[in-house]
């Protein structure tokens, strides 16, 4: 039972975990299981029943993160040596379907924590997404400058210092592609993003272009007029929601548009909150 008992409480007996649904050409969610073994396991299953995933626990003392992307659950393993008390040491290298990211580095200390210079996966990784992230954890915390490699082309994303995010940023929307880029544009204070936030996209053919935004408070909490973004976004479904928040809540009429659509005079709707 010890295995059960350390991690029951930060380990859910279900979770939601994202994938692309090919067939409608959209990002979605499923419901899967996670079962604890008393044999230090953890292991992902499908809703038909079938194994996804196992995972063997070496460090129960450490907190354990679930993987909530379906394809890094079916396709990503990380490889490397443990040192003392069963703690990752040295290098760590990712594989994927099989094969070796040759771009990809963590770096282990003896106590088991991330030091030095990293390549790593950005967190929603999958085959239409082969992004990583490249700067230094320092004291265990990352520290510097940080930057986002896409298609070989390196995006400065921001500053870190001692782990948390300062000054002028630009972040990931958690569903970008390779060939379909959203990013924020802003500024962070106190860890807290605040001030006008814009929202810009790439597809394929064509340049960055600001498509929505506006503005956070110092408590980081979107505040007055803001154009949103569809979960999903994407050039086969460019859904935006215009309307205004209040302390981080959308107040009053909102209106959505789907800017391919509007583009030939279609008809938009609108939802009051």
């Amino acid at each position: 039972m010890f295995l059960v008992q350390q991690f029951r409480s930060q380990v859910p007996e279900e979770l939601l975990v994202d994938y692309f649904d090919y067939q409608n050409l959209k990002f979605t969610k499923t419901k899967i299981q996670i079962s604890l073994t008393t044999n230090k396991e953890i292991k992902y299953i499908s809703s038909e029943g079938s194994i996804l995933r196992i995972d063997y626990i070496k460090e129960p003392s450490k907190k354990y993160d679930l993987i909530t992307n379906l394809e890094q659950i079916q396709h990503l393993k990380w490889q490397g040596e443990f040192g003392k008390n069963d703690k990752k040491i040295g290098r760590w290298i990712a594989i994927w379907k099989g094969q070796t990211l040759e771009a990809v580095n963590r770096w282990y200390s003896e106590d088991g924590l991330q030091s030095g210079l990293q390549t790593e996966l950005i967190n929603n990784y999958w085959s239409k997404a082969d992004i990583y992230v490249y700067g230094e954890y320092y004291n265990y915390q990352k520290q510097g400058v940080w930057k986002f490699i896409i298609q070989d082309n390196m995006i400065v994303g921001g500053l870190y210092k001692y782990g948390q995010k300062v000054g002028k940023w630009i972040d990931l929307n958690d569903s970008v592609q390779n060939q379909n880029q959203i990013v924020y544009n802003g500024e962070y204070k106190n860890g807290n993003k605040i001030g006008l936030w814009n929202i810009l996209y790439k597809s394929k053919d064509s340049n960055y272009k600001i498509i929505g935004g506006g503005q956070y408070d110092e408590n980081g909490q979107k505040n007055g007029r803001w154009i949103d973004l569809n979960n999903v976004f994407w050039n086969k479904s460019e859904v935006i929601y215009h309307g205004q928040y209040k302390n981080g809540l959308k107040i009053g009429k909102w209106d959505t548009n789907d800017l391919q659509n509007t583009q030939n005079n279609q008809i938009s709707y609108s939802i009051i909150f």
